[in-house]
């Protein structure tokens, strides 16, 4: 158990894609209301794929190791990935089998912050689609609504 708490304060200590990303495609902002750990994350996408990712904020230990882990999850995936991505992988990239309940919503702040870029954008895309196929075309060419 001391290797695994050792891995994670040197996780914490030199967190993975926490930096402010000056270009990006998606962004969302989350914050856990039971402790104020608050995350930024902004992902730079490249043909689909996840190119980079970047938080900003303030968290505790496992808000900070949580985010760096669900990063490295899907860095270089299709953002699509980020939909399927658990707390169970978490844990699994961390060679842990648990952890507290209580201490869950804090692991998994990066990861719902990360979902929440995802979905906004999923719904921004959905809406475009939306208003574009309001228009249709009747039987003389002319565009009615």
């Amino acid at each position: 158990m001391m290797f695994y708490r050792e891995k994670i304060l040197e996780i914490y200590k030199n967190p993975r894609h926490f930096e402010s990303l000056a270009t990006f495609n998606l962004e969302a902002e989350k914050e856990n209301p039971f402790c104020g750990d608050r995350l930024k994350v902004r992902i730079k996408l490249k043909n689909g794929l996840i190119e980079k990712i970047g938080f900003t904020g303030e968290g505790c230990v496992l808000t900070i190791v949580g985010a760096s882990m669900a990063g490295d999850l899907v860095l270089g995936q299709r953002v699509e990935k980020v939909a399927t991505i658990t707390l169970q992988d978490i844990l699994r990239s961390l060679k842990l089998q648990k952890i507290l309940p209580s201490r869950e919503k804090c692991l998994t702040l990066g990861l719902t912050t990360l979902k929440e870029a995802y979905l906004q954008n999923k719904r921004a895309i959905s809406r475009k689609e939306e208003n574009e196929s309001e228009f249709f075309s009747d039987n003389q060419g002319f565009p009615r609504r």
